[in-house]
This record gives structure tokens, sequence and C-alpha cells, in this order.
């Protein structure tokens, strides 16, 4: 034999050892850190039972020593039920039940009402003690929010450890069974094209009804399945398949899945799979896309083959054409509903996002469970709180990454792909028509020239506007869309809009309504005016005669006063305006970074003054100047108008530098300077992307029909 191939087979045998050393290495590695686990675990729970001895036995000095038999078992003795029915359910407040529970406690009644045939017979007939269904619902909602341990939830409710693991597994089980009917379906043939057309309007991908992808959920080493549990990136999970609508709103889902299962193999064993498959995304009768008869879609990433009816990315290669990256683009889009939707399940409901101890069964039960929850949080607006994201960056088990499936593609589904390519096509050959309608969305459209819609297209986009569940940013697109189509339908829709929470977004409303131009709107900003329960910046866009509208009219009289002087001749000095937009102050004469700085920060010069400084860094838009304008976003005590217009002006500038920087404040303690950022930000990815305007929900509902 060649001495080549005796050369060629040491390396393949040495690479084979490499691997099956390193494969040993890293499985040892997660025995020695679950023994660490379980022992610190170990050791924790007897400190805290020797302390609730220690607090047990100064209270009473009366009560027995448990005996040897109840310290190995760890049966706490029953706790003093003043915490739950004394503390909980009469001294909680709102942020005491989102902080131990993380749902309302309007949720927790409801749960309990809706539960109640179920877990009231089981709990009752065959518990060995009376465990009220209150106390039975809330341990089942610390352990899925918090992810708890048994034996603190022992101690805490004065429980027996088996009493709350009951409690638990039968809470799930009833939440699934009369909760999903109500909370969870696959949509009818009507919601179809309902869901549709939410997606297309807010996502801009038409006869889209949901994007479908999977989350790993880290368990503890089972006693058996060990092998299969494993997934990719060499950890013990649980695997969840879940489809959202535009909203993140869950409609089915699929659980209880080893970790080594392929996100294809999943899907082909779901009820989804033999839905899609007998022609239940495809209408009656058809609808069309450019003239081609064309079913619903689900979007999802390329661990799924190509479907007909289940469309994913054109593989990474630089031989793609502009249609098919543009393609690509609006699809990688899409797919961050479900990204968003999975991040905010994990951080409410944290039994999934921290390593489970239970066992496989009960985790895939809790999962569904959790996403009936997240649902009814979101249709009943549950507030929702950023700090539980915060915990999810401490994160030991990252998701696997999206591997090529190895099952064949539907040959007919690459019709359909190069379809929605010919459509996006379309789209951005159509974008120079409107992009001087919406280049910015600080900008005032030329209505006449925008596409004709009907009164029941603006009436979809008005009721996501006015729907307090949807996300700020999605219902700012909404209002910008509106305000570029214009007349009485959009103002009216606008109008309701003034009953929102969200000073920011009402803020943003009596703007649009100025910007409109449109006499009958006038009416509906002296109604703001005069309505002094309005907030401050709110009124000051329809001219109010508070402080911080005062400053608003005196920077209108200011600008009218430069322009009377000629001063739109005497700004060759300024820099151009990129963002084509009508700015409350003109920028100021062209000066050094420092200087501008220096005059923004300078509370002693008028608003309009410090304006103009503002739209100079604004419109320089370099490193130097996105670090002035995060200078003047970082001062607490500054107007909070000052920090939303910063705020804008970065997201517009739309520089890595300007993410930085809005990332960091969109947790702000200001909820004005905090929504600023969440929008800026959406309008910094939007000046990133291949998206071919911002305000466009209504242009691509049109374009479906």
């Amino acid at each position: 034999m060649p001495r080549s191939y005796l050369k060629t087979d040491e390396a393949r045998d040495a690479a084979e050892m490499k691997y099956l050393l390193a494969s040993k290495i890293r499985r040892r590695k997660e025995e020695i850190h679950n023994y660490i686990l379980e022992r610190r675990a170990e050791i924790h729970k007897r400190i805290r039972y020797r302390r609730h001895l220690f607090l047990n036995y100064r209270s009473t000095r009366t009560l027995p020593s448990p005996d040897e038999e109840d310290l190995q078992n760890h049966v706490p003795i029953p706790a003093d039920p003043d915490w739950w029915e004394r503390v909980v359910m009469t001294e909680f407040g709102p942020e005491d039940w989102l902080d131990k529970f993380h749902v309302t406690r309007d949720i927790f009644l409801l749960l309990s009402a809706k539960l109640k045939p179920q877990l009231e017979q089981v709990y009752l007939e065959q518990s060995g003690q009376t465990i009220t269904l209150e106390r039975c619902i809330a341990m089942a909602l610390m352990r899925l929010s918090t992810s708890a341990e048994y034996c603190f939830l022992s101690e805490l409710f004065g429980v027996p450890i088996p009493a709350v693991c009951q409690c638990v597994r039968e809470v799930c089980e009833a939440i699934i069974l009369l909760l999903k009917p109500l909370y969870m379906q696959l949509p009818a043939d009507h919601e179809l094209e309902e869901h549709a057309e939410q997606f297309h309007t807010l996502w801009g991908f038409p006869h889209c009804i949901g994007v479908i992808d999977s989350l790993h959920i880290p368990v503890k080493s089972p006693s058996t399945e060990t092998q299969d549990c494993w997934n990719p990136r060499g950890w013990h999970s649980v695997v969840l398949q879940g489809v959202v609508n535009a909203q993140g709103t869950f409609w089915d889902v699929c659980s209880g899945f080893t970790g080594s299962t392929d996100d294809m193999t999943i899907l082909q064993s779901s009820e989804l799979w033999t839905m899609a498959e007998q022609g239940g995304f495809c209408s009656q009768p058809p609808k069309e896309l450019m003239g081609q008869p064309l079913g619903f879609l689900l979007l999802g990433d390329a661990g799924y083959s190509l479907q007909t009816w289940l469309l994913k990315c054109y593989p990474a290669s630089a031989n793609l054409t502009p249609q098919q990256q543009t393609f690509n683009a609006q699809l990688n889009r899409g797919l961050k509903v479900i990204e968003n939707a999975f991040q905010r399940l994990k951080a409410r409901w944290q039994c999934l996002h921290n390593r489970n101890d239970s066992n496989v069964d009960l985790v895939s039960k809790m999962a569904v469970a959790c996403c009936i929850l997240h649902n009814i949080c979101n249709v009943y607006n549950s507030p929702f709180k950023e700090e539980w994201v915060e915990a999810l960056s401490q994160n030991e088990c990252p998701q696997p990454t999206d591997v090529s499936t190895v099952y064949i593609d539907d040959p007919n589904a690459e019709a359909v792909r190069s379809l929605l390519c010919s459509y996006f096509e379309q789209q951005q050959q159509s974008k120079p028509l409107d992009q001087s309608l919406t280049s910015s969305p600080g900008h005032h459209p030329d209505t006449e020239s925008f596409l004709m819609a009907n009164d029941a297209d603006i009436a979809a986009v008005g009721r996501i506007l006015v729907n307090p569940k949807q996300d700020l940013t999605t219902r700012f697109r909404a209002l910008f869309t509106l305000r570029n189509l214009g007349g009485p339908e959009a103002i009216k829709w606008i109008s309701e809009a003034f009953v929102d929470e969200s000073a920011l977004l009402k803020h943003e409303l009596a703007y649009c309504l100025g910007q409109m131009q449109d006499e009958r709107a006038i009416p509906i900003l002296e109604i703001v005016l005069k309505d002094t329960k309005q907030e401050p910046m709110v009124r000051h866009e329809a001219e109010d005669p508070v402080i911080e509208v005062a400053e608003t009219c005196q920077l209108a009289v200011q600008r009218l006063e430069w322009l009377m002087n000629g001063g739109e001749k005497t700004a060759e000095g300024t820099d151009e305006n990129p963002y084509s937009s009508v700015d409350p102050a003109p920028p100021a004469p062209r000066k050094s970074v420092p200087e501008l700085r220096a005059q923004l920060l300078d509370e002693s010069q008028s608003l309009f003054d410090r304006y103009r400084a503002m739209f100079a860094l604004r419109n320089l838009g370099t490193e130097e100047a996105v670090l002035a304008l995060g200078d003047a976003l970082e001062k607490m005590d500054e107007n909070a108008m000052v920090r939303h217009e910063c705020a804008e002006a970065l997201g517009s500038i739309g520089k890595e530098a300007c993410l930085q920087i809005l990332e960091r404040y969109r947790k702000d303690q200001e909820r004005v300077v905090k929504e600023s950022c969440e929008v800026a930000l959406d309008m910094l990815e939007y000046e990133n992307s291949s998206q071919f305007q911002y305000a466009d929900g209504l242009l691509r509902l049109q374009s479906a029909q």
C-alpha cells in the first residue's frame, strides 16, 4: 500500500479519536456540572429547611422536633397560612403580583374561575389534604414563571413537596384541557384570511398566515433516553414547535420531542402537517397574487424543507439575484415575529429558560401551558417587564443554530417562491414613486399621489393603531400610514387613539393630524387642546399654553420669524437635510461638533437654538455627532421633549453607534424616553433594511388584493 494512503488512514483515525475524546470530555463536563448543581441545590435545601425549623422553633417553642423520616423525606411542618391568605390575597399590589407570578391579579382570578370545574374535583376528592384551588394555581404559576424549586414552594405555601408536584402537573393539564380550546386553536377558513391580512399589513409578506420555528427547552439529564435528549449544541433539551400570527400569538404548538429530533421530523409528526397536506391552507375560491392563484403560506428557517405552503430563504450564495436577495430580506424580517414571541415567552415563563428538573413528560405539558398563558396575557394586555428579558442574557444554553434539512424540497414550491420574488421586485420598482412620500416618518406626504384606498382598507390599518395589544412600533407604522392616506376616515381612526395610555403615541397623533393640513382635523385638535387630562407633550402638539406647550409655540413663532427674515435664503451655510423631513427648527449654521454639542446641552439658550444644534448634528450623522446626541439623551434631568427628539434623531441616522445608545436607554425610567427609543430602534431597523418604505401598511394590503 502506498505511503500516502497510510498517512490518510492515520489522519482519519486521529480525527475520529479526537472527536471521540472531545465527545467524552464534553459529556464528562456535563456530568460534573450536573453533580455540582445538584449538590449545591441539596446544600441550599438543607439550609432553607434548617432555617425553617429554627423560625418555627422560635415562634412556637412547643412543637416537637421532626423525626428522622421527616428529615430524610424533607416534609416541612405546615407554615403559617398568613403569607397566602392575608399577605398575597389582601395586601399584594399590582407590582407584587407581577414580581411573584408574572401575571396580574385579574388574570389570576380569571384562571381560578376557568379552571375551577376541573381542579376543584381533583383536589377535593383525590388529595390527601385540603388545598384550596387558588393556592394550587398560585404554586403552579410561581413554578412556571420563576422556575422556583419544589422544596422552596413547599416551604412557602406550607404543603408537602409531593402535593406541590401534583399541583403543577394538574394545573398544567387543566390549562391544556380547558383553556386551549378558548385561546389557542387552528384557525378556521375565515380566520386564515384575517391572519394573512394582518401579516401583510404589519410585516409586508402577502398570503402569510404565520411563522413556524422550534424552541429547545433545557432539562437536566433524564434517567431514560439520555442519548436522544442531546441536541446539536451539546446539552439536554425538550423541543417545542410553535406557530405564531402577525401579533406574536401562538395558534399551534407541538411539544414533547427530545433534543436530537430535527425540525422537519417534528413538523411531519404534528397535526399542522396533516392539515396543510390535506389542503387546509387553500382558500375557496383561491386568492390570487399578481394574477396567479396562491394559497396561504407559512414562513420557516433552513431547518424545514421547501413546500408550496412553507417557504424558506434561498441558500446563501454569491450568485443570488437581486430579486432573491430581496426575497430573503423580506422573509428574514417575517421570522423576527416568532423570535420575539419566543423571547417574551421565555422571559415571562422562565421554566422554559432555566434548566428544568422535571421529567420530560411534565416539561412538555409545562411548555404547552406556558404558550396558552402567553396568549391569555396578550389578550388581556398583561404588563410585561423588560427586566425579565435581561435574565435571558445569562443563558448557559444557547439555542442550536439552523441546519439545512436533509428532506427533499417539493419541486412545485420553487414556482411559489419565484412568484413572491416577482411580487417584491414589483414593489421595489414602485418605491421611487412613493419614496418621496415616506422617506422619513416626519415627512408630510402629498396624499393625492398616494395609492387610493377604500374605507375597509383604512379601517384595517386603523384597528391596528387603536389596539393597545399591538407593539408600539407596529402602531406607529399604522399611524404614519393613515397620515399618508389622509381623508375623513383616517382622521377618525387617528382621533380614536387619543384614549391610549402612551403619551408618546398621543403626541405623534396630534403631530400627524397637524401635518395632514386638513381642516377636518382642527376640531379634534381643539378638543385635545381643551382636555387638561392630556399630558403636556400631547397638548403641545395641539398648541396648548402650558410650560412645555408654550415652548412649542415659541418654537413655531421663532421658526416663522426665521422664515420671514429670509432664513431659507441664508441657509446655504447649513448641511443639507438628507431625510426630507419637516422639522420644528432649521439646522444650525455649519459649526464644529463640539460647538454644536455645547449649544445643544446649554439650557440657558432658547429651545429653538438648541433644536437647531440637534438637527444640525443629525444631518451631519458622523460618529462624533452621534456621541453628542447621546450625551443629550443621557441627561436624566433634561427636558423630556429634548430627549425624545434626540432619540428620534439617532433612529434616523441609523448607524451601529446609534443602536448601542438607543439599546442603552430603551429601559429608561422616563416612559416617553423609553418608548421613543423603541420607536427609534424600529426606524433604525428600517433604515438598515431592504424595506421599501416605513409607512407601507396599506400599500402592501392593496397589492395582495
